[in-house]
């Protein structure tokens, strides 16, 4: 008896750290008459890539591509069921994910080939993010893709790890000192002082601009990253997750 309790226990607790995760799944890109079929997994291969290298591991699963076709019952039954773009909300909730994308290809007159790239919330059915955008080639394509699909994905509520919340004491003080100048994107307030940020900065959710990770400290860093590189984000969760993770606080 105490023996199942304990498995239980750990039971819930494995379904616990899967839960917190949350899952993404691109569908097989649409461009049926403008690719061949091999043509069309390679650009799906190549969103899924892309989704894979900007969402935090320790906060999404991106779902495999062959467990996306298994969970919709093969490819050919994925097209034929649908090829309206109002049904990717409703593919994502057969591949059982949080969140769904597809892209999809038109040929217009003459050589132009576009591209659509659509994102989903797939509980709320809301629209993350969506392009369309135009080249002369397969390869102007793929620069597209690699430009532009990255800021989709990163859209995704807590996929950005360093825009956390500040702690106030923190916040209260930047907040204060911070001015509103044509040069505060590339310069920011750290404990009074102003400094510039060579990589450029953001705002995170808490209002601040917080410099971009730098390969040295240009005052203000709070970590240095396993890779040498220096971090000023304003909260410990998620600092220096696509730099090996942090060797060391400041």
């Amino acid at each position: 008896m105490r023996i199942n309790f304990f498995l239980l226990i750990i039971v819930v607790c494995i379904q616990a750290v899967f839960a917190a995760k949350h899952s993404v799944a691109v569908l097989p890109s649409d461009g049926e008459g403008v690719f061949n079929p091999q043509q069309l997994k390679f650009f799906t291969d190549k969103a899924q890539e892309i989704a894979v290298k900007v969402l935090p591991q320790s906060d999404f699963d991106v779902v495999q591509q062959s467990v996306v076709i298994k969970r919709l019952g093969g490819a050919d039954n994925y097209m034929k069921e649908c090829k309206e773009s109002s049904c990717i909300v409703e593919l994502g909730r057969k591949a059982m994910v949080d969140y769904i994308a597809q892209c999809s290809f038109t040929k217009l007159s003459g050589s132009d080939l576009t591209v659509t790239f659509e994102l989903y919330n797939v509980s709320t059915e809301g629209l993350i993010d969506k392009f369309v955008d135009k080249a002369k080639s397969t390869d102007g394509l793929l620069v597209i893709m690699e430009k532009r699909i990255p800021d989709g994905f990163m859209k995704i509520p807590g996929a950005a790890p360093e825009a956390k919340t500040a702690p106030p004491s923190v916040g209260s003080e930047i907040s204060k000192s911070k001015t509103a100048s044509p040069s505060s994107a590339s310069r920011v307030f750290t404990d009074n002082n102003l400094v510039k940020c060579p990589n450029g900065s953001y705002v995170n959710s808490y209002g601040n601009t917080v410099c971009r990770p730098s390969s040295s400290n240009t005052g203000g860093a709070t970590a240095v990253c396993k890779d040498g590189t220096y971090s000023y984000s304003q909260s410990r969760r998620g600092t220096c997750s696509k730099h090996g993770g942090v060797a060391r606080w400041l």
